[in-house]
């Protein structure tokens, strides 16, 4: 008889894979990506790779998501466009100038069938009535108001 695996440690397994998948770059291809989206993109592994190391939850607050950031090696920051001392703008968004929105200290979940979790990060204004918005797994999404008012409905409340 194989030996169980907890519904945490699958969870791990499924934001680590995510999170893998991110780094090597899996976007659509049509079309390069924006400063906006390389922000994003680095945050959103970030957030996961946190989550990965913290038992399934987020960040509790932006000085210690920062540590986490600044604390990762330098090729990894560097594969994103950053280094220790140009991690404060990764938390800005080019297009509004206004820091990201994120999620604290939430709890992972499981993927909806779309391969999508619950957005963690976005522009607080965003332009032309659009915002790009970035889940734990590294998909980004340029959405509307009213979207982005149901998924930020749909954040878990952290604890």
């Amino acid at each position: 008889m194989p030996p169980k695996i907890g519904l945490d440690r699958c969870l791990m397994r499924l934001i680590g894979l995510g999170v893998s998948l991110a780094l090597v770059g899996c976007g659509d291809g049509q079309h390069p990506q924006s400063e906006s989206e390389k922000h994003l993109k680095a945050l959103s592994v970030y957030y996961g790779k946190f989550m990965s190391v913290n038992r399934g939850v987020g960040p509790p607050s932006e000085a210690e998501f920062k540590k986490f950031v600044k604390s990762r090696p330098a090729p990894e920051l560097e594969a994103f466009g950053f280094n220790a001392e140009t991690v404060d703008q990764m938390f800005t968004s080019p297009r509004d100038q206004l820091p990201y929105g994120v999620a604290w200290k939430i709890p992972s979940g499981v993927p909806k069938p779309d391969g999508t979790t619950v957005m963690v990060i976005w522009e607080q204004n965003g332009v032309n009535g659009k915002r790009f918005v970035a889940d734990a797994v590294g998909r980004i999404d340029e959405i509307d108001e009213a979207t982005f008012q149901q998924r930020l409905a749909a954040i878990p409340k952290g604890k």
